[in-house]
């Protein structure tokens, strides 16, 4: 009765089991621990098997991450996620295939809505507390990049992961080198496609 025709494939978000949470006042808290899924997401949008969706290194960064999300933000997440596969999948008559990457913004937002929401939530396992680290910069942006490749053409994949936007972003700060390092990446997968 109802079908997806055009399919956007997220991770999963599993529940890993519980932990402490530590806070300014030295409380903590048993707070739920959660991390990503991206085997489906992987199979179904490289059929091959044969494409990377990042670096060794970045990938097993993001598949390391956990999180830690309360009800609010899980909620957020996955309404702007259906919001994206809702939009992903609305029939336009647009033959102009260029004016893809104005027609799709809606989806792209509602992705990186709900990524960025998630990358608010990384937890540090070392520190017990909310991730803090100099990389956190690019860490939406990978995600971002992992969801969208092999899922969007490489002509959309740049703006859809907010490229640009990382681009000028830490300019000159300490974390730059965690940006060059990505962006490199990014710049070399995009030249080889």
């Amino acid at each position: 009765m109802l079908n997806n025709k055009n399919k956007l494939f997220f991770p999963k978000i599993k529940y890993e089991g519980s932990t402490e949470l530590k806070s300014f006042n030295s409380e903590s808290k048993i707070v739920n621990l959660y991390y990503l899924d991206w085997q489906r997401k992987e199979l179904k949008s490289n059929m091959n098997n044969t494409l990377q969706d990042l670096p060794h290194e970045l990938n097993t960064k993001v598949k390391n991450l956990k999180f830690i999300i309360d009800t609010s933000y899980l909620n957020e997440i996955r309404r702007t996620s259906w919001q994206a596969i809702t939009e992903w999948n609305e029939i336009r008559n647009i033959a102009d295939k260029s004016a893809k990457k104005i027609y799709l913004k809606p989806t792209a937002s509602y992705v990186e809505s709900a990524f960025k929401l998630l990358a608010d939530c990384i937890f540090d396992i070392d520190t017990e507390f909310y991730y803090r680290q100099d990389d956190k910069v690019i860490i939406p942006y990978l995600l971002l990049y992992k969801f969208w490749k092999n899922q969007a053409s490489k002509n959309l994949i740049l703006d859809f992961a907010c490229i640009p936007e990382l681009m000028v972003k830490t300019s000159g700060s300490k974390e730059q080198r965690y940006v060059d390092e990505f962006l490199s990446y990014v710049r070399q997968d995009i030249e080889d496609e």
